[in-house]
């Protein structure tokens, strides 16, 4: 009985160190497209992070910077992007003046 009890606790404690010392995901970043501006405007997230953008207007959006281009995103739809490097990230729906953004990525991946 002492063997089985002591197995037990030796099992328990591997399962909760193992637990603790999990990475914790990271949370999911999302950018709406809503009435001709993308909300939130800024977002800062870690590299290897992956922001979806969604477009929850009627119109066709896209997002644009120098880095990427998601091309047309209609509406309904939504796009993904895994920011990999550090750096500030401007980007811009090419439809929509004055519809712009920025995303801020910290660590390194």
């Amino acid at each position: 009985m002492i063997k089985l009890l002591s197995a037990l606790a030796i099992a328990l404690s591997v399962t909760l160190l193992g637990a603790q010392s999990a990475e914790p995901s990271p949370k999911p970043m999302v950018v709406h497209m809503k009435d001709f501006a993308f909300d939130p405007s800024s977002l800062t997230v870690q590299a290897g992070q992956t922001v979806t953008f969604e477009n929850d207007d009627d119109v066709t959006h896209n997002v644009t910077a120098d880095a990427f281009k998601s091309g047309d995103v209609d509406g309904g739809k939504s796009w993904k992007y895994t920011f990999s490097k550090a750096g500030t990230y401007n980007y811009v729906c090419t439809y929509h003046p004055g519809m712009n953004g920025t995303i801020t990525v910290t660590g390194t991946q």
